[in-house]
Order: C-alpha cells, then structure tokens, then sequence
C-alpha cells in the first residue's frame, strides 16, 4: 500500500468535514456504532469517506473501526467467495508480561476466523498464545497447553488418578500433574506423540471437548 494513497484519504477527509469538526455538533444520535457508543452524523461521515477511499485502493484489507466493526475489502467483488471454499483469517498481538519483561513482548496471541463457503461449516474461530521468549517453562514457538491436551486424555481415559496416589498419564505414572506438564514441554519428541495421538483420535472419531471446555 502507497502511504501517499493514505495521504490523499486524509486531505480528503480534511476537505470534506475540515470546517465541520470546528462547529457544534449535532445533538441527536443518529445510532450506536459497533464500539458500543453513540453514532454522530459527523463520525458516519468520516468513517464513509475513509472506508470509501480505501476501497477505492483496490487493495485486500480488513478494516475495524469504531462505527462500521470489522469490514473486509476484497477486490474482485464477491468472486473471490465463490472460487474458494475456505477463508482463513488470522490476527495477531504482541502480549507483555512485565514479571518477564518491560519492554519486549514474551508471548503473540494469535487468533483466526474461517469462514465457509462451499462446506458444511458455518464459522469457527478460536485463539492461542505462543512464546516469544523463554519462560515459565515454555521456550520460543511453544504453545501453554497443557490444560487442553490434560482435557483431552481426561475425555480418552488416558488422565487417571493412580491406585497408589499419582497419576497415570498417557501410560507413564507421575508423582505429580506438574511433573507431567514439565516433560511435555521439555522433551520434544514427548511432546510431540502425545499431541500427535490426541489428533489422531479426534480424527478417528474420539469425542470432541466443546468449545469453552478447554483452556
């Protein structure tokens, strides 16, 4: 994207509600926006020239503003809704934790919308945090969950208390749940067989934990 294009919206804007933005507003809301506040004639306006410039950028974007919400701009139309079956749309946010850091994030939630168009799924969405900094166990490029995969095994009856005290996880006995928690994160290749056979029986039929059910 050009930033003289962004520019030109601006001078535009300015033009057009310049002399506007200096005189009493209009009392009467003309509704409520997507932020939850009221919506002035003068906010509608700007917020249509905006959106009405960037759309005539011709250029994929997604636009989230306080009156309109979320609004995606694809060029082509609504070609590009029919010729795919799936849209994908992912976000994300650096996440600081001071206790780690003041100043360099130490986790990116990432979250992710998919949207169907030619299959059986409506909408789903969902989000997760990865490390971008070692701590709390977790090193760079790993995800906190434990508590998902515990629920998961708990579903498969693979997370049981043991008969002497313990638990039986996955096969193995452990004195202690954190134990556990500390070899899924430490030992990689651990790690890994154990999400992929979660997968494998979610995909074999295993029972789905519903949405919410699950940290």
């Amino acid at each position: 994207m050009n930033i003289d294009s962004l520019r030109k919206i601006g001078k535009e804007l300015f033009f057009e509600i310049g002399e506007t933005r200096l005189k009493p507003f209009a009392s009467a809301a003309i509704g409520k926006g997507a932020g939850g506040d009221k919506t002035f004639p003068i906010d509608k306006q700007a917020e249509d020239i905006i959106i009405t410039g960037l759309e005539n950028l011709g250029e994929p974007l997604t636009i989230i503003s306080e009156e309109a919400g979320t609004r995606e701009i694809m060029p082509g139309g609504k070609k590009p809704y029919y010729q795919s079956a799936l849209l994908l749309r992912v976000y994300g946010k650096n996440v600081i934790d001071k206790a780690v850091s003041a100043v360099m994030p130490v986790k990116k939630e990432v979250s992710f919308v998919v949207q169907k168009h030619k299959i059986p799924i409506l909408s789903i969405s969902s989000k997760f945090e990865m490390a971008t900094q070692a701590h709390g166990g977790l090193q760079i490029g790993q995800c906190d969950d434990a508590k998902t995969i515990k629920s998961y095994l708990e579903a498969f009856g693979d997370f049981t208390k043991g008969e002497k005290g313990g638990w039986l996880i996955y096969g193995d006995h452990y004195p202690t749940q954190s134990e556990w928690k500390t070899r899924l994160y430490s030992d990689a290749a651990y790690g890994k067989k154990v999400r992929g056979y979660v997968i494998a029986t979610m995909v074999a039929g295993g029972e789905l934990i519903e949405e919410g059910g699950a940290e």
